[in-house]
């Protein structure tokens, strides 16, 4: 809500991380499209400590950030509602250097006097490990010490040990085509697909279970931030940071058609497997001399064939419940391997 508010009031520039911590791949992304970054975080102690985790990140990506705060601790879509659009442009102006803010909050923690400057100097020195010489100038001057005397305190300080190479990440799932669109659909287009999904068995989906159980939850209305928040396999994350980044689509009078066709390519594997199996069946009885248990079986081949054939049907004319209701019988015939005649 507060991105909505800032876009309408004609700050577009205003972005959120969708209720996940600043990342190194978020400042990559930053990094291509500016070198000036305004941080609202709250202005609560938990904010002020998020604050802190963040300059770091921001200078070791190249990036002046900057801290805001709202007046009486509103969100922005609050002081916008409240106070308009000349209200946070007074607030932007009065940003200050997110190092500058950092640097007071602690000598504020530190106390004044000269023991403070040298307890202020040490809780600076780990920050500046490894950040340009023009960061380390720039902290001098803030800190109104000796520019050369910093830099050898830096040299003295101790390296921390040399950690064994880390194991590359685990690549995580990989999607179909179809899955990233079921996901897309489920995030963007809930309200027009959700119903039709969960008549849908969880199976032909496919997937680790924690795909699936993405979707379930995606399906029942929960924020897909709070469902990011919980997910463990890379690829799922990755699949879903994308499908959430991602605007368009399918228009919402072309999602119901669009889930229908993705869930119906998803299903024709098994499909063809189930036809495959019943005509081996067939075959196998028939050179058993085993004619009534063949006509079975041909019965139930032709059977399938019936109910694909009012799939398409159903697609053609736009009966999407329909559809669902007839994929339904056509996984149950495929699971029970061809035995029930639907």
């Amino acid at each position: 809500m507060d991105v909505l508010s800032l876009h309408q009031a004609g700050f577009e520039e205003a972005v959120a991380t969708c209720g996940t911590a600043l990342t190194d791949q978020h400042m990559e992304k930053l990094r291509r499209l500016t070198h000036q970054v305004v941080a609202l975080f709250d202005s609560d102690e938990a904010g002020a400590r998020a604050a802190e985790r963040s300059l770091p990140l921001f200078i070791q990506a190249g990036l002046q950030p900057w801290r805001l705060d709202l007046p009486g601790a509103k969100d922005p879509d609050e002081l916008l509602r409240e106070e308009g659009p000349d209200a946070m442009q007074t607030a932007l102006d009065r940003k200050v250097p997110l190092l500058e803010w950092w640097l007071r909050r602690q000598r504020e923690r530190l106390g004044g006097g000269t023991s403070s400057q040298v307890a202020l100097v040490e809780a600076v020195l780990p920050m500046l490990r490894n950040l340009p010489l023009a960061v380390v100038a720039e902290v001098a001057g803030l800190l109104k010490v000796n520019e050369r005397a910093l830099l050898e305190q830096l040299r003295r300080q101790p390296r921390p040990p040399s950690a064994a190479p880390a194991a590359p990440p685990p690549e995580g799932w990989r999607p179909r085509r179809e899955m990233v669109h079921v996901l897309w659909l489920v995030v963007h287009r809930r309200d027009q697909v959700g119903d039709l999904l969960t008549r849908i068995d969880p199976s032909l989906l496919g997937g680790p279970e924690e795909v699936r159980g993405a979707v379930a939850r995606l399906v029942a209305g929960e924020p897909v931030a709070a469902v990011m928040a919980d997910v463990r396999d890379a690829g799922l994350a990755r699949t879903l940071s994308a499908v959430v980044a991602r605007e368009t689509l399918y228009e919402p009078e072309q999602a119901a058609l669009g889930l229908c066709q993705v869930l119906d390519a998803l299903a024709r594997p098994r499909r063809e497997n189930t036809l495959a199996h019943l005509t081996s069946e067939v075959d196998r009885l028939l050179r058993a001399g085993k004619t009534e248990e063949a006509r079975g079986a041909m019965q139930a081949r032709a059977a399938l064939h019936m109910k694909i054939k009012q799939l398409k049907g159903s697609l053609f004319n736009e009966s999407y419940d329909e559809f669902v209701d007839l994929l339904a019988q056509i996984l149950r015939l495929g699971a029970s391997g061809g035995a029930i005649i639907c």
